[in-house]
């Protein structure tokens, strides 16, 4: 006897008990489905926001700068690393900081100045594009200065308006110069919204009289589809090659809380699919078991007729491995084309919180899934073995059912 076909004709004598289980079940299956997919791209947009708009993938430095960022700690030989990087599949770009005293009619405020090579940062970050009144830096403003938003607000500026610069020369000599402010950005994070003035590289050397060296190499991948590990290790095989005791660091060596973050996002969901379906276990075990009560006169007579324990355990499994399949069917049906919906549109959670703000990082308040294979099998997967889990104690309680008694009228 094939129980697999046995065990669909048995769900098919109560078609609407069966169509509430599977309905039920892939019901709540299918907001598990839309809920991981969009924590996953919680995580996405949390490494973008970082990588995209500020560190970039990798950063070099000369030894110690991270440690003590000086002035005179300089990167040397940056063109032959940036052609290296490049044959090597890598984007990067020269950057270059100082602090500085920014004034605005009485008000000052301390500053970091960043030097920035305009053609080569915008193949690596998005910064450039995060502008929120104004222009970014261009070419034809070599004075030009965008600054964060929150330091704008402090220094009373607008586009347009002038900003001086004060700051200790390369040299030691006493530098001040009138910049204007072409544009001002969103809110990225704390330590850009309050301190960051951005210029160009080449009105940088000017100001602080550093005629060569870099302190930063922002570093990005070319293929984006090749793994982050993968081009970790290749990376940090080409910048041992000159032995020169220069500084890799990724991302997550960068902002570590906000890898531990990420990583606590991907264990979290974890938890909860476990937890959602142990607690689902419950109505999984009283549906089985409201069924073994209606069906108790129909399992005795099986027995009765010879069929053995173990296979009353396994009809009751086959029976809750094709209830699984078809809340999987409705979970697909209902959850996929919601999630390709927020997909398009995104989740807009401007209507309870203005911005998003985790590690310090500032988050537009909009989440878009991130639809994978993995995301859609697993609250699947987790269902699926749920079902079958709690279906093995009903099915033990059947196989133990004495037939006289279960034929009984009462």
């Amino acid at each position: 006897m094939n129980l697999g076909i046995f065990a669909w004709k048995s769900l098919g004598r109560s078609p609407v008990r069966t169509a509430f289980k599977a309905i039920s079940i892939g019901a709540i299956t299918a907001i598990m489905l839309v809920w991981g997919c969009l924590n996953a791209g919680l995580s996405n947009l949390l490494q973008a926001t970082a990588t995209s708009f500020e560190i970039g993938e990798f950063q070099l430095h000369a030894p110690g700068y991270l440690r003590n960022p000086d002035i005179y700690a300089t990167l040397d030989h940056a063109e032959a690393w940036q052609e290296a990087l490049l044959n090597d599949g890598f984007l990067s770009a020269p950057r270059l900081y100082g602090s500085a005293l920014a004034a605005a009619s009485s008000l000052s405020a301390g500053v970091q100045v960043r030097g920035l090579d305009l053609e080569r940062e915008a193949h690596v970050t998005r910064i450039g594009r995060f502008i929120d009144s104004g222009n970014w830096l261009t070419k034809t403003t070599p004075n030009g200065v965008v600054i964060g938003k929150l330091l704008a607000r402090h220094l009373h500026l607008q586009p347009g308006q002038e900003m001086v610069l004060l700051a200790q020369a390369a040299d030691g000599s006493f530098a001040n110069t009138v910049f204007q402010v072409v544009g001002i950005l969103k809110s990225v994070n704390s330590e850009i919204d309050n301190r960051a003035v951005y210029i160009q590289e080449a009105a940088f050397r000017e100001f602080f009289l550093i005629e060569k060296g870099i302190h930063e190499l922002a570093i990005s991948r070319v293929d984006q589809d090749q793994p982050f590990t993968t081009a970790e290790l290749r990376l940090r095989q080409l910048v041992a090659k000159p032995d020169l005791g220069n500084e890799l660091k990724s991302w997550r060596q960068l902002k570590p809380l906000l890898a531990k973050i990420i990583d606590l996002l991907a264990v979290s969901a974890n938890f909860i699919f476990i937890f959602i379906y142990l607690a689902l276990g419950g109505l999984i075990l009283n549906m089985t078991f409201m069924s073994i009560y209606d069906r108790r006169r129909e399992f005795g007579t099986m027995q009765a007729l010879g069929m053995g324990p173990g296979q009353m355990v396994l009809l009751i499994l086959a029976e809750a491995g094709w209830k699984s399949l078809l809340s999987a069917g409705v979970a697909t049906l209902l959850g996929l084309p919601l999630a390709f919906y927020l997909a398009r549109t995104g989740l807009d959670l401007s209507l309870m919180v203005d911005h998003l703000s985790v590690s310090g990082i500032n988050l537009e308040p909009i989440i878009y899934p991130q639809i994978t294979v993995i995301n859609v099998i697993k609250p699947i997967a987790f269902m699926m073995s749920s079902q079958l889990l709690f279906a093995i104690f009903p099915g033990m309680e059947i196989s133990a059912m004495v037939p006289v008694e279960a034929l009984s009228p009462h």
